[in-house]
């Protein structure tokens, strides 16, 4: 069976608050790159760089308990107030990047009935503030945060953000990475941990990585009704525990800077100052012993996104952003399906399997998660575009066609995707070459 990798997720209940010392920032923003000058260190470019970066602080409470889940994260600050955006608006608020696992409580379905806030802290306080999610993808764990920060009589801070690089993902072959210097902020652990710098390297050069996240997931059953979660204390009378996958992870990159539970969410950086990752999963210790094998998610998603985020947030009716989500649809590619197909869980009677939050009964699907060919195959249907059908290329009628050979390669066909435009989905169902066209 294929190896688990385990989410670099801090679940650690942290019982102290910090303390609300009034500290409340004017933010005036600035790009923090332009403080980098050729050759200059990684440490050097770090010391610049921990005042845009954060911890982010997650708090949620499940129905009829009495105390609160805490867990902490980190992020990085990708626009701050007065960032320009491509449609020559200036952004009021500060933007942070981080990972969707870190602030999953608050928009997976699964914990809808859950009470959740989302604050930040940054470096050198201990105030905390509100912050908004505005945008996330989850098999790219990737987020976006807003945060505004007010209070007249405050003292004045500038807070920069950091330019994003993509070098992984739609890039040039000499850009891409390959046994490079990097480094890390974050937040390990404990907030008192706040910005601490690793070093490493990017140490594999296989830039096609695919890594699997796994989770346990608690079954049971109440008012008969068979419920399941990932959070056990919400769990409810007896119950059975479920090894399962959690998330799909691909084009994620090798590196091996130190990070534990809590670094997640915080950037990675090149050796030229650029953000061009998240600090995002660890090989399980149990499989390494003391060995450092951890993998950082691109930022390429981020940077197709921030701008329109940044409009629609700011209520500038920005172009719409498309997702398989947003569609109605979802896809497994054979990466996927090779890995969920190695786990069959019986299910109220029915052996099924689980994957990216439902249970799919094995007698329906098990086609689906057998496919091994290039492509994406439709796993739940929508816009007309039915279960089964696997697509191969895409196009907008413009004569360019993109070539799907996996679920990432749809999403980021998709992140480029604006209103009004007619997507040519191309593909077979069954042995039949079909077209199905969807207008956004």
């Amino acid at each position: 069976m294929s190896l688990v990798f385990v989410l670099c997720v801090s679940l650690g209940a942290y019982i102290f608050f910090a303390k609300d010392d009034g500290y409340k920032p004017d933010i005036e923003g600035y790009c923090a790159n332009e403080k980098v000058s050729e050759n200059m260190s990684r440490t050097d470019m770090a010391k610049i760089y921990k005042d845009s970066c954060i911890a982010v602080i997650v708090e949620s409470k499940a129905p009829n308990r009495s105390y609160t889940n805490i867990s902490t994260g980190s992020g990085v600050c990708v626009a701050s107030e007065g960032y320009q955006t491509e449609y020559k608006y200036s952004a009021k608020q500060s933007y942070f990047a981080t990972n969707y696992h870190v602030i999953s409580y608050a928009c997976d379905p699964m914990y809808s009935s859950y009470s959740t806030s989302i604050s930040i802290e940054l470096d050198g306080s201990t105030a905390r503030y509100p912050a908004s999610l505005v945008w996330y993808d989850k098999n790219m764990d990737v987020a976006i945060l807003a945060s505004e920060f007010e209070g007249a009589d405050a003292e004045k801070i500038t807070m920069g953000y950091i330019k994003m690089r993509d070098r992984i993902v739609d890039c040039k072959a000499e850009d891409k990475l390959l046994y490079e210097e990097i480094f890390v902020l974050g937040t390990p652990l404990d907030l008192q941990y706040k910005n601490t710098l690793t070093l490493g390297i990017t140490s594999n050069p296989n830039l096609e990585m695919v890594e699997a996240s796994g989770t346990e997931v608690y079954t049971y059953f109440l008012n008969g009704v068979f419920k399941y979660t990932t959070d056990k204390s919400a769990v409810s009378g007896s119950y059975q525990t479920l090894q399962a996958y959690d998330n799909i992870y691909e084009n994620v990159v090798m590196m091996n800077c130190d990070i534990t539970h809590g670094n997640s969410g915080g950037g990675v950086f090149d050796s030229y100052g650029n953000l061009i990752g998240l600090a995002t999963l660890g090989l399980d210790v149990e499989l390494t012993g003391s060995a450092s094998i951890n993998f950082l998610v691109p930022i390429y998603p981020v940077m197709q996104v921030l701008d329109r985020v940044i409009l629609q947030n700011e209520g500038m009716n920005g172009e719409s952003i498309y997702s398989l989500a947003s569609l109605g649809i979802k896809v497994v590619d054979s990466e996927e399906a090779e890995r969920v197909g190695d786990v069959v869980l019986a299910v109220n009677g029915a052996l099924s399997y689980y994957f990216d939050g439902e249970f799919y009964k094995k007698a329906d699907y098990s086609s689906t998660f057998s496919f091994s060919e290039e492509g994406a195959c439709v796993l739940k249907s929508g816009q007309g575009v039915p279960h089964g059908f696997i697509i191969k290329s895409v196009d907008k009628n413009d004569g360019n066609q993109i070539t799907i050979k996996d679920r990432n390669d749809l999403i980021y066909f998709l992140l480029g995707c604006k209103s009004g435009e007619r997507i040519n989905f191309n593909g077979k169902l069954g042995l039949i070459s079909r077209t199905y066209t969807v207008s956004l």
